[in-house]
């Protein structure tokens, strides 16, 4: 059940991501990559691991060698720009997380 719901989450974050991808472009321009090919870039390489991640969670491909453990440093890193964007904006800053 566990494994379904993160790979919700991970197919969520980066559907919306990819149906909002110019937004995201922006955001990650926001948080200083500054060259547009380096953004966009980015934003596609984020999307299709997050959307390769949902798959290996519900398939449960490579699942303890591969996925848990690059899903596990994804989620901490997303976790440590939410906490740096609450120290940094308060709570009504957009992280731009799911899209």
């Amino acid at each position: 059940v566990l494994l379904l719901a993160l790979a919700g989450l991970f197919f969520f974050s980066g559907i919306a991501k990819m149906l909002t991808l110019q937004d995201f472009i922006w955001t990650l321009t926001d948080l200083g990559v500054h060259h547009r090919t380096l953004a966009e870039a980015a934003a596609r390489a984020l999307v299709g691991l997050e959307l390769a991640l949902g798959t290996g969670l519900l398939f449960r491909v490579a699942l303890k060698t591969v996925v848990l453990p690059t899903a596990g440093v994804l989620l901490l890193l997303f976790s440590v720009y939410l906490g740096y964007l609450l120290l940094r904006d308060g709570t009504g800053g957009d992280c731009g997380c799911m899209g």
